[in-house]
């Protein structure tokens, strides 16, 4: 189903409005697109032929990913009982959304952090921080920091690998993701058996 639509999406980023469309799919990848924003601008970065620019594109997918998690919160903060939780269940996000929410109020800038930087939704994160009301600057910051280390690392490694940097990060994703998930349980549980 979605393999015509990414096509289409990696078409319209080696065209002549491609950083357009990279800043638009950062930006709604924060709030529901469900393709992970890193591999697009990694694409950007090949299709285009401009690997020399990756700071560029890494500030630029950076900036509109945070842009669209500010965009996220605050649709959440405000509209959340109008449309929050029917749209978890649009995306089947119901359990990791419930999960997220009791783990944010532990700790705002560790959770959203991990959901920043590591490959697990950051939508459901984002969601999560506004419905919950977290505090708005510490969200920011940790978004901000998050997002810059995943999308720059990632536009690093197309600048120093090419083709082989976005195999790599395809190939090691799902790694990533369950040593996320180990690392971010032991967290939990070190917080809940501290006396």
């Amino acid at each position: 189903m979605f393999g015509g639509v990414k096509n289409k999406l990696v078409d319209y980023l080696a065209g002549k409005h491609g950083r357009v469309w990279l800043g638009i799919i950062s930006f709604t990848e924060s709030i529901f697109l469900p393709f992970p924003t890193d591999i697009f601008m990694m694409l950007t970065l090949l299709v285009r032929n401009n690997a020399e620019r990756w700071v560029y594109y890494a500030t630029l997918t950076t900036i509109t990913s945070v842009l669209g998690g500010v965009a996220g919160y605050l649709l959440s903060f405000w509209l959340f009982d109008v449309f929050g939780y029917s749209f978890i269940s649009l995306l089947g996000l119901e359990a990791q959304f419930d999960q997220t929410r009791l783990y944010l109020e532990e700790n705002v800038f560790i959770f959203t952090f991990i959901g920043a930087v590591t490959p697990l939704p950051f939508k459901v994160f984002v969601i999560a921080a506004g419905f919950m009301k977290v505090n708005f600057l510490t969200f920011l910051l940790a978004s901000v920091l998050g997002r810059s280390v995943r999308l720059y690392f990632g536009a690093w490694l197309v600048r120093k690998y090419g083709k082989w940097g976005i195999l790599f990060a395809r190939r090691y994703t799902p790694h990533i993701t369950i040593m996320s998930l180990i690392i971010l349980i032991v967290y939990v549980l070190v917080q809940i058996l501290q006396p």
